[in-house]
Parts: structure tokens; sequence; C-alpha cells
């Protein structure tokens, strides 16, 4: 696109346009994914396709919202292209993410916690129950790290920093009906992780 055309796209999308923010996230949703894809090969990480659509929905969302806030804080000087400011947003966007997912790995003194411990209290098979407090705090950091990304960030908003469903569906960015499935889920393999644990050893 052309400087001229790219100004005209703002102007329309900022004005709160859908057609032509439709047409932006068509027009730039490739420059987003290889973008994404670039910068976790460029931080020595693999990037799952869940993370990579994820991210790319994260990037339009912070490009429109609050009346498009972030486009217009795009002002085109010293030969930026429209382009060149996505792809800003877009790495700034993975390496928050990238950094979110390595506090999680971070907090083993705290993946104990009583959250946590009581979801695997239930339907739990016995041997969990006969473990020591060390060696559930173990299985359960086995567990986490064995978890997709956003899985482990979700156990870690709402299960050890507290925060409610409502609260964490906002700053992930889903709808309170996803949360509570990205929950189920998320808890559901944990628990896989963690029952083989004990059960091998027996």
């Amino acid at each position: 696109m052309t400087a001229d055309s790219d100004k005209v796209m703002l102007i329309a999308c900022c004005r709160g346009d859908r057609a032509s923010q439709e047409a932006l996230v068509r027009l730039y949703s490739n420059l987003v994914y290889s973008t994404v894809l670039h910068t976790y090969r460029a931080k020595g990480c693999h990037c799952p396709d869940q993370d990579l659509e994820d991210l790319h929905n994260t990037v339009f969302l912070r490009l429109l919202e609050r009346r498009c806030r972030r486009l217009r804080q795009f002002k085109g000087k010293n030969g930026c292209s429209l382009a060149s400011w996505i792809r800003v947003i877009t790495v700034r966007t993975v390496i928050d993410h990238l950094r979110q997912t390595r506090d999680v790995l971070s907090q083993h003194s705290r993946l104990a916690s009583d959250e946590l411990l009581n979801l695997m209290k239930a339907d739990t098979p016995e041997p969990w129950q006969l473990l020591d407090q060390h060696e559930r705090g173990r299985l359960l950091r086995k567990g986490m790290e064995a978890l997709q990304p956003r899985d482990r960030l979700f156990l870690k908003l709402h299960c050890i920093k507290e925060l409610p469903i409502r609260e964490v569906a906002q700053i992930m960015k889903l709808t309170e009906n996803n949360a509570y499935s990205l929950k189920h889920r998320a808890i559901k393999r944990l628990k896989a992780v963690v029952q083989a644990g004990p059960m091998a050893k027996n």
C-alpha cells in the first residue's frame, strides 16, 4: 500500500468503520503471522499453532481496542510505513507473551498452592494422597511444564495469583465461556500428567 492509502485506511478505522477494520485485518494478517513466527525463532522458541492464532488475534485486538488508540499513535515519520508499525506492535506482543510464559515457569516455589492441590485431590487415584508434600510439589511442577503456554498462564493467573475468571478472561482476551473451557482443559491435562507420576512408581 502507498502512504496515501495507509492514511485513508487509518482514518476510516479510527472512525470505527467496520469494513475498513476488517480490510486492515485481511491485508496485514500474513505480516502478523510471519512476524510472530520470526520473533519466536529469534528467541530460540517453538511457536505452537494455538499460540500463533492467539497472538495473531491479540495483535489486532490491541490495534483496534480503545478506539484504535495504537493506530492513532502511528505518525508515519522517517519513512516508517503502517506495515512497519504493525510489525513493531506484533514483536512487542510476542515478547510480552514470552515473558509471561517464562514467569510462570519461574514460580516453582509457589506451584504447590492450596488451589492447585485442591484441584488435584478431586477424583484423583489414591497414590496421589500417599505422596509427601515435596513429591506432590515436584509432580505439579512437572505437570505445569508439560502444559501449553497459555494453559500454564491461565493456571498461574487463576490458581496461583487467585484472580477471578472474569479478570483472567480480560487479561487473556477471552470470553468468560472460553475461559471456563480453558480452565477445564488445563486442569484435565495437569491431572493426566500428575496422575501418571505416582502410578508409574507402583
